[in-house]
């Protein structure tokens, strides 16, 4: 099917999503944004791992008493929503294709904490649950976990189809891994074939090979290494807010740059970066005003909700599994953000891609 929307056309290929239900829960609530550039007001968020240094700046965060998201289909008038696929056949166009949208000219970059990793659940259920050992064996903790495995394991093939995918983490090596082990063992096989970049090592490295080579957490892995390590990282977050945001840049830079670079005079055409922190999508937009030349760049940035409890995890994860396909064929640059209107209603997240 084709696609138009303003000025732009394209096919989408585009799977058919699934009506499943998604969970009733409470947590957080990120206010959207109506238009324009997203608010930079921010207000103090914790870390969302013990090996994840957060900012202490992000999207102003309210939180959400109850809520139904049990019928995911219903607008708030009552009127039931087609699915993204009848909206999609529903606008029938004509016209030629770049090559923009291809595979082997995307790149799509994840970040891991509380945007597939549970971390804010995990420090929630705390001292139940530990960042260092296996997650219990009742079902009330292994049943959310089996369903996230489930959505993040289809969003991560699909995304390795529309592109080359890249995880990209502030956590200290080799969380992505541990943190694989200890919760989302099914997924061990696919992130296993996606490059894992520790930008804070990186960024070390470049800037202090020395200092790069004999860096070490304070104790990550010692019984008492989970309070050293909150208190190194709020130290350094005392001392450098921005450090967080320079680490992505230039881990961001190194992956886009190597990607964009494997034939003579291929130039960036299209980028896409999901993520929870305000930091993902300001350093890909540095990034990508300092490009090299400037062709144009299709610059794409999925901001997800603050500290999702798990529930919240699971829909976003879902969200951006269905909409991922619109987002790398969209003809142009995005600032989106999931809200929790995104969370309930079918197509009110691929609205934001549609609508711009």
């Amino acid at each position: 099917s084709f696609v138009s929307v303003g000025n732009h056309c394209w096919c989408v290929l585009f799977p058919r999503p699934t009506m499943a239900q998604k969970p009733s829960f409470g947590g957080s609530m990120v206010s959207r944004r109506v238009g324009g550039d997203l608010a930079r007001t921010h207000a103090p968020t914790k870390a969302s791992s013990p090996v994840a240094a957060k900012s202490s700046s992000g999207p102003v965060v309210t939180r959400r008493v109850g809520g139904d998201l049990r019928n995911p289909t219903k607008a708030p008038s009552g009127r039931l929503r087609p699915s993204v696929r009848e909206t999609i056949e529903s606008m029938v166009s004509s016209g030629s294709q770049s090559e923009y949208f291809n595979a082997d000219q995307t790149i799509i970059l994840f970040d891991w904490d509380d945007t597939v990793c549970p971390s804010n659940w995990i420090r929630e259920n705390r001292p139940t649950v530990s960042f260092f050992k296996p997650a219990p064996s009742d079902e009330r903790f292994q049943k959310p976990l089996r369903e996230l495995q489930k959505h993040a394991e289809a969003m991560l093939r699909s995304a390795m189809l529309l592109g080359k995918v890249v995880i990209v983490t502030n956590a200290m090596e080799p969380w992505v891994d541990t943190s694989c082990r200890n919760f989302l063992p099914s997924l061990l096989p696919i992130v296993s074939q996606l490059p894992v970049i520790y930008a804070r090592s990186i960024y070390d490295s470049h800037c202090d090979p020395q200092k790069g080579r004999s860096r070490e957490g304070p104790g990550m892995y010692s019984a008492t290494g989970q309070n050293k390590l909150a208190s190194y990282n709020t130290q350094m977050s005392l001392q450098d807010e921005m450090a967080p945001q320079r680490w992505k840049e230039l881990a961001f830079d190194q992956e886009i740059s190597g990607f964009y670079s494997r034939y003579s005079h291929q130039s960036w055409k299209n980028i896409i970066s999901i993520g929870d922190s305000i930091f993902e999508r300001d350093a890909v937009r540095r990034v990508v005003l300092n490009r090299p030349t400037k062709k144009k760049c299709r610059t794409k940035t999925a901001k997800l909700l603050d500290e999702p409890e798990i529930g919240e995890l699971i829909a976003q994860v879902q969200v951006i599994h269905e909409s991922l396909g619109l987002m790398v064929q969209y003809d142009g640059n995005l600032d989106i953000e999931i809200d929790e209107e995104d969370l309930k209603l079918d197509l009110a997240f691929a609205d934001k891609i549609l609508d711009r």
